[in-house]
């Protein structure tokens, strides 16, 4: 039986038409237009709610809306003069689910095969205590799950400078799939700081896929 080959796959956390609804049909007064950034201002849309296509699991000792700033899970729209602005479709997924909260989600379809995974994420400088490990944090820890198939990582901590942007970080050096298909994707933060920091949130933009050919 003959199975495509491989090919680069882009994961956008953001792109979902649920999304992109919530957006779309929010009062013209608020100003948020969804994967376009703002001239004059940056918009964070809660999308906590949206099932499909999240499934969220809040922390107990959570520190998500309204004890923070920061809602559960928000949709975040970039200023054209922002670093964030150039986040793919200048959009992020802001999550801030506490100690042990989770969120999950599926893929688009992925042909069966090895990928190397390679996470898009974004930092503002007020997360230093993440980078640093410092204040209660173990560096923004996070099990990241495909399936079965999970790693636990701390891409913060590999922020070079306090410089406000978008990062990458490789989460998988080979991953293999066994079919071709969708896959449910999920995060789970393991930083403590998540449930009593109430700048602790987590800025992610997309999964890449890279087909690695034996």
């Amino acid at each position: 039986e003959w199975t495509p080959e491989p090919t680069v796959v882009t994961f956008d956390v953001c792109n979902y038409p649920e999304v992109r609804n919530r957006i779309d049909t929010k009062p013209d007064m608020e100003g948020q237009k969804y994967q376009t950034s703002h001239s004059n201002d940056e918009y964070r849309t809660s999308v906590v709610d949206l099932l499909p296509p999240y499934t969220v699991q809040k922390s107990p000792s959570g520190n998500g809306a309204p004890l923070s700033t920061y809602g559960w899970l928000d949709y975040f729209t970039a200023k054209a003069s922002s670093a964030w602005n150039d986040a793919k479709f200048h959009d992020l997924l802001i999550l801030n689910v506490g100690y042990m909260g989770s969120v999950e989600m599926k893929t688009p379809t992925v042909i069966q095969g090895k990928y190397k995974v390679t996470l898009g994420f974004g930092y503002a400088t007020s997360q230093k205590f993440m980078v640093d490990m410092t204040g209660g944090s173990n560096g923004g820890q996070m099990k990241f799950s495909f399936d079965d198939q999970s790693v636990t990582a701390t891409p913060y901590t590999t922020v070079p400078s306090n410089t406000l942007g978008n990062y990458t970080y490789v989460l998988f050096d080979e991953l293999e799939f066994s079919s071709t298909s969708t896959h449910s994707f999920k995060i789970v933060v393991m930083d403590p700081a998540a449930s009593t920091n109430s700048n602790f949130r987590i800025y992610i933009d997309y999964l890449l896929f890279e087909p690695i050919n034996d």
